[in-house]
């Protein structure tokens, strides 16, 4: 598996991560009867950006926008700039690897 694929991954999954955390957090603190409105901010930013950064993973991958999300209302469709704007990070970071494995094999001929 391509390196800067696997840095995208672990990149997800730290959101993810984050993002439970986060909800966990402010769960408990309702229930404590003060919520943490923080934490909410927090999740729901995170939550945000791992399904813009999701789709553009996917989107470069070859997947369809129709094979990543078969389902969404209307009111809830995701930014397509903020897509292109992960899709070209993405890109950028490939680039940058490829021309170092090139370097690296020139170098080594």
């Amino acid at each position: 598996m391509n390196p800067v694929n696997q840095e995208i991954k672990q990149e997800l999954k730290n959101l993810i991560e984050k993002i439970r955390i986060h909800k966990n957090n402010f769960k408990e603190s309702q229930r404590k009867g003060s919520p943490s409105w923080l934490d909410l901010q927090t999740y729901s930013r995170a939550q945000w950006e791992y399904r813009h950064r999701h789709i553009a993973r996917c989107l470069i991958r070859g997947r369809t926008y129709e094979q990543i999300e078969q389902k969404t209302r209307n009111d809830n469709k995701p930014s397509k700039d903020l897509i292109e704007k992960y899709k070209k990070e993405y890109m950028t970071r490939f680039q940058e690897q490829a021309e170092v494995i090139y370097a690296e094999s020139y170098a080594g001929a």
